[in-house]
């Protein structure tokens, strides 16, 4: 009896070998075709701690390294089990979106829109569901292994848009033997992504990738499915969600846009030089110090060393930080601002006085308000230019067909003016910094710049907003320079993951002196022990002689205004109406509403524009769709059809509004401020 029962079993995995190699045989043949980087990397593939094996059962199971199986029992009886777990249990993920600003006036196209479509959010915005559609809009799988809950999965739910994340190759490779990947693209309506990365800026540009091609919209409402649970996977899903804040952030808007390419233009016409050449780049470095002055909370604790270390290195004062300074006197030798609006001119000018700006080199990026350069000696203020704006279209445009006719980016100058203070090094060949009140943190949620700033002041009426705007953007802890942790929120951490790109990718000698939040790439300097050894050094003349490197007109023959409108008119007009068109239809349910968003988005796309008009509508196109999208995802699916009339009412006068901003006011400056002078 015992040697037919083990006949019998051999039978059995024999069948169960002949199934699993005729699946991976059909598998290969599939990639192949579909995904030939998969098909490469999987043929003659050998797994190194995952492997195939025969469990205790009889069943095909996976062993790791250590000789344990993987799933505890059959894993076609695991998998169900975890569908259902989910399908129970999970609960939706959202983007929300606010406004900062509402009610500070202000009369940009994009506020107004912005502001309409964040009215019509539900009270109980915090409400969440399980994942009882009956259609999911995008799934986030993490985990791979035998790829039977995915297939149970897409029996039991129309699944549009699907993202595998596995940061294991042997875990991927197993699946073919037991899922047909023919079948599941099949299932999956829309895009069908495989991102096999164990370095997470792989994966995160892999994904990136992906939504500006099925567009980010797609991130108001998605389910994480997580196969297996550790903390790399849970780690590398909190980083995604905030990588995506920093990508939302970055998105841009029309009025951004077109301020940006007015000021340029007006920039360019007045004579302030442009950056031509990246110093460090092209290895020419520097080898004096630069103090790089934030306003956050710990640049009191290093006011004493800026003033004792002043002769031997050279001060760069960002945004707000220069009124601060002038009210410790000190007077720093270069001055940087990142914003388009008025509202940095009325700062700038109320906050300090022609006597400390005399002789201070001033850095804007081009599309700063052009009367922030004329608040600075004449010779001495130049633009930096800003990576992927209409401005910068516009310039690289106006180029000439010289030999080594050059336009040289601000790399990494955003989201915050520290930031561009980094980039401009960066631009200038400085590698080594010192970091001064650059916190992207706080010890609490009060204390969120220098106590000798003017926010403490009430000097403008921003002030009065300062401790609800930090409360509102997703406060959360983060580890801190010095150990222990404090208060972040989701723009200063995508500032500082920014920061820590670009001290990488230049190989940056950067100090951090405050007890901010945690820099990776930098080393912490006790401000109160540290100094500066090197000699004295003649700032003026140096920061002269390598501005003489970087900032030049020559080689620049500007476009034609008018003609430039008259052209954006009409496209933008075209296309406008083309995506009105898209949302003139009743919705009866959820899948239904996504489906038009989703039709506006690729209609954009799909319009082939210019590159100047692409660029001047891509942000809002990007907002937009988010936005509503975000807001029917708060609602019951039951309720979407009701409110759906009212999103694409929000969505048809803001396309009418570009057109007639367009037409009446295309090359007019920044009106926005709220300071008082």
């Amino acid at each position: 009896m015992d040697q037919l029962d083990s006949l019998q079993k051999k039978a059995y995995q024999l069948e169960k070998n002949k199934a699993a190699d005729f699946q991976y045989t059909e598998n290969m043949r599939f990639f192949s075709k579909q995904n030939p980087s998969l098909y490469k990397a999987f043929l003659n593939y050998k797994p190194k701690s995952i492997t195939l094996a025969f469990d205790q059962n009889g069943d095909i199971n996976l062993r790791n390294a250590s000789g344990n199986f993987v799933y505890p029992e059959s894993p076609e009886v695991y998998a169900e089990k975890q569908v259902d777990h989910f399908l129970k249990k999970s609960h939706v993920c959202r983007t929300s979106f606010h406004d900062p600003r509402k009610n500070i006036g202000g009369d940009y196209v994009h506020d107004e829109m912005m502001q309409g479509i964040i009215g019509l959010y539900p009270d109980i915005k915090s409400k969440v569901f399980p994942a009882d559609d009956k259609t999911i809009q995008l799934v986030i799988m993490c985990g791979m292994g035998t790829g039977l809950h995915l297939e149970k999965l897409l029996n039991k739910k129309e699944i549009k848009n699907l993202i595998i994340y596995e940061n294991n190759f042997d875990a991927l490779y197993a699946s073919l033997y037991f899922v047909s990947w023919s079948c599941i693209a099949k299932k999956v309506s829309g895009a069908l992504e495989v991102v096999v990365e164990e370095k997470e800026s792989e994966a995160f540009d892999r994904f990136k990738k992906l939504f500006i091609e099925i567009g980010f919209f797609n991130l108001s409402k998605y389910y994480i499915y997580y196969h297996y649970e550790n903390n790399a996977m849970k780690q590398f899903i909190n980083n995604f969600q905030r990588q995506m804040k920093k990508v939302t952030y970055g998105y841009g808007f029309y009025d951004d846009e077109r301020v940006g390419l007015s000021h340029t233009i007006e920039n360019t016409h007045r004579g302030y030089p442009v950056s031509r050449v990246s110093l460090l780049q092209r290895k020419d470095t520097v080898d004096v110090p630069v103090i790089i002055i934030g306003n956050g909370p710990s640049l009191d604790e290093s006011i004493n060393f800026i003033k004792a270390n002043r002769e031997r290195a050279i001060i760069i004062s960002c945004g707000s930080s220069f009124g601060t300074l002038k009210r410790l006197g000190i007077k720093p030798h270069i001055h940087i601002e990142q914003e388009r609006p008025q509202a940095t001119y009325d700062w700038l000018k109320s906050s300090t006085d022609e006597e400390i700006r005399k002789g201070v080199y001033f850095f804007g990026l081009n599309t700063v308000h052009p009367d922030c350069f004329e608040l600075f000696d004449k010779g001495k203020a130049f633009q930096c230019l800003k990576p992927n704006d209409l401005g910068l279209i516009y310039l690289v445009s106006s180029l000439q067909k010289l030999e080594n006719n050059t336009l040289a980016m601000a790399d990494g100058c955003n989201p915050t003016v520290t930031n561009f203070g980094v980039s401009l090094c960066t631009l200038l060949g400085f590698k080594k910094i010192y970091l001064a009140g650059v916190d992207f943190g706080m010890p609490d949620l009060q204390t969120h710049h220098s106590k000798s700033s003017d926010y403490y002041e009430g000097t403008q009426d921003q002030d009065n907003e300062a401790d609800h705007v930090f409360e509102q953007l997703g406060s959360f802890r983060v580890a801190s320079a010095k150990g222990g942790e404090i208060w972040t929120n989701d723009i200063f951490n995508v500032s500082r993951l920014e920061m820590e790109r670009i001290i990488k990718a230049y190989n940056l000698d950067v100090i951090n002196l405050g007890d901010g939040a945690r820099i990776n790439g930098t080393e912490y300097g006790d401000p109160s022990v540290l100094t500066i050894t090197s000699c004295p050094v003649d700032q003026g003349k140096l920061i002269s002689a390598t501005v003489e490197k970087c900032f030049y007109h020559d080689g620049l023959q500007y476009l034609d205004k008018e003609l430039l409108k008259s052209r954006l008119v009409q496209n933008v007009c075209k296309i406008n109406q083309l995506l009105i068109n898209c949302l003139d239809r009743k919705v009866e349910n959820e899948a239904e509403a996504f489906q038009l968003i989703e039709n506006l988005y690729k209609t954009f796309v799909d319009s082939k524009p210019d590159q100047f008009s692409r660029m001047l509508m891509f942000g809002g196109v990007q907002y937009l769709t988010s936005a509503m999208a975000s807001v029917l995802a708060y609602y019951e699916p039951q309720q979407v059809a009701d409110v759906f009339p009212r999103v694409k009412y929000v969505a048809d006068k803001y396309f009418n509004s570009q057109i007639r901003d367009i037409e009446e006011r295309f090359f007019d400056l920044d009106t926005y401020s709220t300071v008082t002078l």
